[in-house]
């Protein structure tokens, strides 16, 4: 009976496994993101970073010539190996897609200590350009440089943007991590800049906290 009953539970075992690799866990948020299969595909097309085309170190900015290739396996008696092989195009007409595109990416330092690399997958159809942002006058936004983590953000350094045109007073609000809690800010016009009218912590703002700068005027 003992052997009897562990063979059951190792088909059981065996079964489940099975079924749990046909049937995968749904995925959950902030998994991380397995691209492992994609790199394994042999109806794929890689494009392959080749060659620095152009760099301007001055803006930062550059082009990269991409090498068009495909997955595919060499066989040599009973030994199979998958490699990356460069292939021609496949579109028709043949110049209605460039086969090795060349295309452009940037290098920002944001902040100072970190790289951030802007690659473009494909033809820039849409040109970088301003974003509208429609702002009630009279309003103060706070503003802090950005960082790789908000653990990593540096809360003493807090700017102070206004937007005001002919308005002797601006308002808005500013929620720092140490309390969690809406702060009310109201800054009043004085000459061509504004300063604080109020204390927006009641005497109790941290240590670390201090407005690095008031912003002048801004006209809309």
């Amino acid at each position: 009976m003992p052997m009897i009953a562990c063979l059951v539970a190792g088909i059981l075992t065996g079964a489940a496994g099975r079924l749990a690799a046909a049937n995968p866990l749904p995925p959950l948020l902030n998994d991380p993101v397995d691209v492992s299969g994609d790199f394994r595909d042999f109806s794929d097309l890689y494009y392959l970073a080749d060659r620095l085309a152009a760099f301007d170190p001055a803006t930062g900015t550059g082009k990269i010539t991409w090498q068009r290739a495909q997955y595919i396996t060499r066989q040599a008696f009973d030994n199979m190996l998958a490699v990356v092989k460069p292939v021609a195009p496949n579109e028709f007409p043949e110049n209605e897609y460039a086969a090795n595109p060349t295309l452009p990416f940037s290098i920002e330092f944001v902040p100072p200590r970190t790289v951030r690399i802007r690659v473009t997958s494909g033809p820039p159809y849409r040109k970088n350009s301003e974003e509208l942002m429609l702002v009630r006058n009279g309003t103060v936004l706070p503003q802090i440089n950005p960082a790789q983590s908000i653990l990593q953000l540096d809360w003493s350094k807090l700017d102070l943007v206004v937007f005001a045109k002919n308005s002797p007073t601006a308002e808005g609000l500013v929620c720092l991590p140490s309390d969690n809690l809406l702060h009310e800010l109201v800054l009043n016009k004085d000459g061509s800049a504004f300063k604080l009218a109020n204390d927006p912590f009641g005497g109790k703002a941290p240590g670390t906290f201090a407005w690095r700068r008031m912003s002048s005027d801004r006209k809309e």
